[in-house]
């Protein structure tokens, strides 16, 4: 259980740094009229386990605030999220 258990929280570290970081660089370039990254790619790290660092990122950088599709992102891989991890504590709870 301890693998599987630390495998995920390891994945959803990794993601979510990745995910902040790609919001602070998108913002950048922003703010200086450069190539910015695709909402697609912040969208499709998000979902694959970034939704914390996503979600500290808009805060932090002031990004992607008012994008409804963003903040549809942000709760549906937050609860997605939460729902993996309580799904492998029950799944691994009785194994020994």
């Amino acid at each position: 259980m301890k693998y599987v258990l630390f495998t995920y929280l390891g994945l959803v570290f990794i993601m979510s740094i990745i995910t902040f970081f790609l919001f602070g660089i998108d913002k950048s370039r922003a703010i200086h009229y450069k190539d910015r990254i695709r909402e697609r790619t912040l969208l499709f790290f998000i979902i694959m386990g970034g939704a914390i660092g996503g979600i500290l990122g808009s805060a932090i950088f002031h990004h992607k605030t008012r994008k409804n599709r963003f903040r549809i992102a942000f709760a549906f891989s937050l609860i997605l999220e939460v729902l993996i991890f309580v799904g492998i504590m029950v799944l691994y709870s009785n194994v020994k």
